[in-house]
Parts: structure tokens; C-alpha cells; sequence
């Protein structure tokens, strides 16, 4: 346990050092990217790639039911049903890539017709050759997962975040080199899928060797698949759903508006994917974590003690990121991508917000994971793309296509909060007063401070350059830092920061003497 203590807090310490190089790495590429590729050529690599994905989920929940059954043999230390298990999800599996390729083959024959009325002949000619690319690294990815659940569920979450950031370094580079040898979107596709490749290879031999993980088929057990499927079904609804959440505004403004809607609201998305990044860190890292509370049969009130612990932790951390873009956003978007995308500030400012509710309690989804709970999930995201759709094609009347999108997701955010609120009370007995009592109602404070003085800050000294922006956070930092320790933190969550700034401290000559 207390290596699996020390797992998680790596882990989530490398999950949030991958967020941050994430986002500063992306300052300075995606306006490269804008620039070299064009308003339309990124536009149309975004549309792709959003309608390829789709393809993603037919995976069919198998993830998170192998992280599950893993879990549940290594508690048992049940190796022969484990090694049995692994190799029959294994057959499986290739039988998923077989059919997402069918069913891709068949999509990339009607690009035309799905896209015909608002793409080039150009674009689509060039998004035929990037589907099938894309096609490429789903069939690869599909698999992969396989690996990506051992290594979850055997809790190396150090190997996998560090493997993360490697990898994202590894593409940037190169992205880089390509864009300035004057490549465009298609060369991008070619770099990722020989990536995906190279690091999928990497995740098989640890699991292999390091963890000497075995898959020998001693019988291709149909009843247990079959149960993994029964299970799962629900979890495919759920996610593919939530892939038409968030990822249905690009394919509608794609038939609607064509490629450069497509790109103000990409901006918008990606910065709002960012800012529900920092949430779900933990996540995954706590499946396994949950599933054993389960398995030790938990309480209401040891869910809710957790979800509170984690929340807490959660909304000080999106609330930061939420105050700052509030105050610096629009000019953080005019300074780096330019001002023909600051509408994009508003659009993922009103799907943020409301969105605050839904990423503290995101440890209620690894709750209900652990209780193998997914109906009402799938259900909660199916009011999300109809009300999302739905609200956001009658705002298309008032307002331009990406902040109608926008506003559609925002009240579908609103919608859907309410609905999981009554679920968690009712079903699974979660005391959610006390939740957003302690979860929101003290640690607030620096939140309306730091924005309140960051607002004035920015009135008497407007920010136009980078180094004003700079320097200018860097204040509201300190100021929400100072807010936070002295009136929105508990014990346990000043011990957590002192203790994370003495393993920095400690790790830091050993980092000096190594390079």
C-alpha cells in the first residue's frame, strides 16, 4: 500500500507537470501552427481528427474493465486467471481493430458527402489521405490500451506519465522541424502515427519484461467476455457520448460554417480541454485505489469523505486556472494566437464556468466505476449532446456558430449537474450538501479575491505585451497563493503542498548532479 501510496502521488506530481509543459509548449506552437498551416489547413487537421476519433471508442469500455478485473486478481493474487484474462481481452481486441476498420473504410468512401457542402475539393482531397492516417493510429491505439489498463492497474503510473511527457517532447520537436521545412497537416498525422507506434512498442516490452506480465490463453473464456461486454456496454454509451460532447460542436460548425469556424472554436476547445485536465489527473490514478475501498465494502460516507478530499483539491486547483483566464484570457489570446481568434476567450469562458461544478466531483465517475454503476452515466451525457446540439443550433439564430456551440454546452453543463447531483444522493447515498458546502463554500475565498484584485490590476495597468502579462500573473499567482494557504486550505492539503516542495527539494541536487 504505501508503494501504491507513492505511485499515486508521483504519478499525479508527473500528470501535473505534463499539464504545465503541456500548456506553455502549446503558447508557442499553436500559433506556429496557425500560421504555417492557415486559419483552414488547421481548421480542417482539428475536423479530422475530431471526426476519426469517434472511432476511439469502439474499444467498447474494455480499458476500464481490464484496469477492473486486473485489479481484482492482483488483490486475489490470482496470476493464472490474470495471464488468462489478459490474453482472451488481447483476441479480443484484434477483433475491435478489425471492425473499426470496417466501419472506417466505410465513413472514408462518404467523406464527401458529409463534407462536400462547406470543404474545398482541396480539403477534402487532403482530409482523405489524413482519415485513413488517422484510421491507422485508431487501429494501433485500440490494442494499445490493452497495455496502457495493465500498467494503470498494476499502479506504474510513474512509468506511464513519464512515458507521456516523453513522447509529447519527442513531437513537439519535430513538429517543429517539419512546419519549418513547410510540411502542412497531412506530414503532422504521418509524425504522430510513427510515434504511436515507437512508444506502443516501449509500453509493450516494460510489460513484458520489467513487470514480467504474461498473456497465455489456457482457454479462450467466452463466459467471462461476455460478462466484460455486459458490463462494458454501458461504459461505450458513456463514452461515446462524451466524444459527441466534446467533440460534436467542430463536426457541426464543420458542415455548417466550413474550417475557420472549425478553428475559433478549436482554440476555444483546446483550452477548455486543458482546464479539465487538471481535474481528471486523479482519476485514473484512483481506480484501483476505489475499487479496493469497494471491494472492502465502503460506506456512503467513506464515497463522500473521498469525493470531498479529492474536490477540495480539484477546485483549488481549476479555480486558479479558472480566475486566471477570467482576468488575463482575452489578452493571453490576442497576444498569442491573434485578434481574429479572441472570440474564442468568451466561448470557452461560458463553457468553463458552468463546467467548474461538473470537474470537482469527477471523482464521483471513479466511484461509480469501482460499483460498476454506468446507466445513469450514460444517460447524464446523452442530455449533454441533445441539450448541447440542440441549444446550440437555436442560439446559431442570435449569435455566430462557435459561441452558439459554446452556449449550447454551457447549458448543457447546467443541465447535467443537476441530474448527477440527484444521483449521487439518491443512488449511490453521497452526502452532496456537505460536499459543496465543504468542497466550495470556504475554499471560494481566493478565488473571488484574487479576481477581484487581479480585475483592478488589470484596470490601472493594462496588459498589451507578453512580459505585462508575465509579470502581471505572476501577481495574481502570488496573490491566490497567499489567499489560498491563509483562507482556503485545510491540514491536509498545506501538508500535501510541503510535502510536494520537500520531494522537489530533496530530488533537486540528485537532478543538478545527473545532468
Amino acid at each position: 500500500m504505501s508503494d501504491s501510496s507513492k505511485q499515486i502521488k508521483t504519478g499525479a506530481v508527473l500528470s501535473y507537470a505534463s499539464i504545465i509543459l503541456t500548456n506553455i509548449v502549446a503558447i508557442f506552437v499553436t500559433p506556429y501552427m496557425l500560421r504555417c498551416l492557415g486559419k483552414s489547413g488547421y481548421g480542417l487537421y482539428m475536423l479530422i481528427g475530431a471526426f476519426v476519433g469517434y472511432l476511439a471508442v469502439m474499444d467498447f469500455g474494455m480499458n476500464n474493465a481490464m484496469i477492473r478485473y486486473v485489479a481484482r486478481y492482483r488483490v486475489r493474487d490470482d496470476k493464472k486467471a490474470e495471464q488468462n484474462f489478459l490474453s482472451s481481452a488481447m483476441m479480443t481486441y484484434l477483433g475491435i481493430s478489425c471492425l473499426a476498420f470496417i466501419i472506417g473504410i466505410i465513413a472514408y468512401w462518404h467523406l464527401e458527402d458529409i463534407f462536400g457542402a462547406s470543404l474545398t475539393i482541396g480539403e477534402i482531397s487532403d482530409a482523405r489521405i489524413m482519415f485513413l492516417l488517422f484510421l491507422f493510429n485508431v487501429i494501433i491505439t485500440l490494442p494499445g490500451g490493452a497495455f496502457d489498463a495493465v500498467l494503470s492497474a498494476y499502479e506504474r503510473f510513474s512509468f506511464l506519465k513519464t512515458i507521456e511527457i516523453v513522447r509529447f517532447a519527442v513531437r513537439t520537436i519535430l513538429l517543429v522541424v517539419l512546419l519549418w521545412l513547410g510540411y502542412k497537416a497531412v506530414a503532422i498525422v504521418v509524425l504522430d502515427t510513427a510515434l504511436n507506434v515507437l512508444f506502443f512498442l516501449v509500453k509493450i516490452l516494460y510489460v513484458f519484461f520489467p513487470l514480467r506480465i504474461r498473456f497465455t490463453l489456457f482457454h479462450f473464456d467466452k463466459k467471462l467476455m461476455v460478462e466484460v461486454f455486459a458490463q462494458s456496454f454501458w461504459i461505450v454509451c458513456s463514452l461515446v457520448l462524451i466524444q459527441l460532447y466534446f467533440r460534436i460542436g467542430q463536426i457541426v460548425l464543420g458542415i455548417t460554417d466550413g474550417t475557420s469556424a472549425v478553428a475559433v472554436f478549436s482554440i476555444a476547445m483546446i483550452i477548455v480541454g486543458y482546464y479539465g485536465s487538471f481535474s481528471y489527473v486523479f482519476n485514473n490514478l484512483l481506480l484501483p485505489h476505489a475499487i479496493r475501498v469497494v471491494e472492502q465494502g465502503a460506506s456512503s460516507k467513506d464515497f463522500t469523505d473521498l469525493m470531498i478530499k479529492v474536490g477540495r483539491l480539484q477546485f483549488l486547483l481549476s479555480s486558479y486556472v479558472l480566475g486566471g483566464f477570467i482576468i488575463f484570457g482575452y489578452s493571453f489570446i490576442h497576444l498569442w494566437v491573434g485578434k481574429d481568434y479572441t472570440r474564442s476567450w468568451l466561448i470557452a469562458l461560458v463553457i468553463m464556468i458552468p463546467n467548474t461544478l461538473m470537474v470537482t466531483r469527477t471523482i464521483g465517475e471513479t466511484i461509480q466505476q469501482a460499483l460498476n454503476r454506468f446507466v445513469f452515466r450514460a444517460f447524464y451525457f446523452l442530455v449533454l449532446v441533445v441539450a448541447s446540439v440542440g441549444v446550440g443550433l437555436i442560439a446559431r439564430s442570435y449569435v455566430d456558430g462557435p459561441l452558439a456551440m459554446g452556449i449550447g454546452m454551457m447549458i448543457a453543463s447546467i443541465l447535467g449537474s443537476v441530474l448527477m447531483n440527484f444521483y449521487y444522493s439518491i443512488v449511490i447515498k453521497i452526502d452532496m450538501l456537505r460536499f459543496y458546502k465543504e468542497v466550495f463554500l470556504i475554499p471560494s475565498s481566493p478565488l473571488i479575491i484574487s479576481c477581484v484584485l487581479g480585475g483592478i490590476m488589470t484596470f490601472l495597468f493594462p496588459v498589451n505585451t507578453w512580459l505585462s502579462l508575465i509579470l502581471e500573473a505572476a501577481v495574481f499567482s502570488l496573490l491566490f497563493g497567499i489567499s489560498a494557504w491563509f483562507m482556503g486550505m485545510n491540514s491536509y492539503e498545506k501538508g500535501l503542498c510541503i510535502d510536494a516542495f520537500a520531494g522537489l527539494k530533496r530530488r533537486l541536487p540528485i537532478v543538478s548532479s545527473a545532468s
